[in-house]
């Protein structure tokens, strides 16, 4: 998914807008017409003046690390309107121990990551009851991607809730009535004309494998969602979907069950526990889980606040303590022997950085989804690794990247055989030539050299 986009940034650079074969062709048959039919992400474009500065894999990498920091520095400011120095920052640093932050030092880019400073804005203005900076930053919000809609929506859920609270809480119903009327409408704009622009009337059939256990269809998923309750709750509940949900409350020792904000984390949560089966939703290090791990962090504040309120600075304080210790606690959960083992320079990096260094310039290229993204910057790009409904040859890419070691490359052990294959096949066709070949990494070149 990195390498996907970094070349659909590349290509928009060059004139072939929102292209990015790594997907577009992998999923879809036919393939998209642009990146608009996968996801609607005017944030992510946002994005162009700086990648055409600096065209590397690289540079999403300090987005993405500067985002979870520009969204922890907001929390702070949250935080600090709330509560003493010594309790905003320890539930800051909760925060900054959660998985899906701490996790961003080895995750992958997503443009997902661009909500977390999003998220804390709206927050903030929703906090000091500023309107007009409110629908900015939902703004700032939708436009990192077309389902945060329902994000929005669930605004409104908290408003109506501090309604029936009753007191001096509720800040009036334009308050509840703008997040759920921006929220809807973005998401009918995305889903009814921009995307489908894109080619995204292939998106529904695609996105309904996740949710296959409802039924063929999205008509007939939502209804056996709605109409099956026992069915829906034996899902969203199953011993994998719980321990998801408690890797996300637990660097907050589950304070934020206490408090109205976590109901702005439920949309997004609801989508990753309600797919029929464990998948990538179920990853707390992943970009699913940003807005699910900001809202909770918000309810935190909330709840300390409210305690600080009622008994006193000393005893939020303490409460801050339990919950520092609790997130110390869930530190494995994202820097795992795996995800640290990722941060170390590889033995055979010069082989690698010896063959990307041969790769012409603008050729079609192909790679092991761990390396893609080191090339991606090309009209054309498949990951060797990965088989849906890609060319049987792979469109006899100009340039191909090959690790001969799979465990190495990291492919996923139900794939290693046909890959095996697939690299013994390319090896063998007399049309490529071996440009490198060194500590199992190899470089093909095609004869012919193609347009590159």
């Amino acid at each position: 998914d990195q390498a996907y986009h970094v070349q659909v940034l590349w290509n928009t650079l060059q004139g072939r807008f929102g292209q990015g074969s790594v997907l577009q062709e992998l999923y879809f048959d036919p393939p998209l017409a642009n990146h608009g039919g996968l996801h609607v992400s005017v944030a992510f474009a946002t994005l162009l003046p700086l990648f055409a500065v600096v065209p590397h894999v690289g540079t999403l990498l300090v987005v993405k690390v500067l985002a979870a920091g520009a969204g922890a520095a907001l929390l702070l400011r949250l935080a600090s309107g709330v509560l003493d120095r010594a309790s905003a920052t320890a539930v800051l640093a909760a925060y900054l121990l959660h998985p899906t932050v701490l996790g961003q030092w080895t995750h992958d880019f997503y443009p997902e990551a661009l909500a977390a400073p999003a998220l804390m804005l709206v927050f903030l203005a929703w906090e000091r009851r500023r309107i007009a900076w409110f629908a900015a930053a939902l703004a700032a919000l939708l436009s990192v991607r077309e389902d945060l809609g329902f994000t929005a929506c669930a605004f409104t859920a908290v408003a109506v809730l501090e309604r029936l609270a009753g007191g001096t809480s509720f800040r009036g119903w334009r308050w509840a009535v703008l997040p759920a009327a921006l929220g809807i409408a973005w998401y009918v704009v995305a889903a009814r004309v921009l995307m489908p622009w894109g080619g995204g009337q292939v998106v529904a059939s695609n996105v309904t494998r996740w949710y296959g256990g409802y039924g063929d269809t999205p008509a007939e998923i939502v209804r056996r969602m709605l109409l099956d309750p026992v069915h829906t709750l034996t899902v969203a509940f199953a011993s994998a979907k719980v321990l998801y949900l408690w890797q996300m409350l637990r660097p907050f020792a589950a304070l934020p069950l206490l408090g109205r904000a976590a109901v702005v984390a439920l949309p997004a949560a609801a989508i990753n526990i309600l797919v029929s089966e464990a998948g990538p939703t179920l990853d707390p290090n992943g970009h699913y889980s940003f807005v699910v791990a900001g809202a909770l962090a918000v309810a935190a504040v909330a709840v300390v606040g409210h305690v600080s309120a009622r008994s006193g600075p000393a005893q939020a304080f303490a409460l801050c303590v339990v919950l520092l210790g609790s997130a110390l606690t869930a530190v494995p959960d994202a820097l795992n022997a795996t995800s640290v083992g990722r941060l170390r320079r590889p033995a055979h990096a010069a082989a690698i950085e010896a063959a990307l260094a041969l790769v012409p310039p603008h050729a079609t290229v192909a790679a092991p989804s761990d390396y893609l993204s080191l090339v991606a910057c090309a009209p054309v790009a498949y990951a060797v690794d990965r088989f849906g409904h890609y060319p049987p040859d792979l469109g006899r890419p100009e340039a191909v990247v090959l690790d001969l070691d799979p465990v190495r490359a990291r492919v996923l052990p139900e794939r290693r055989d046909r890959y095996a294959a697939r690299v013994a096949w390319l090896l063998a066709d007399p049309g490529y030539e071996r440009a490198l070949d060194r500590d199992g990494i190899v470089l093909l070149l095609r004869r012919d050299g193609g347009g590159a």
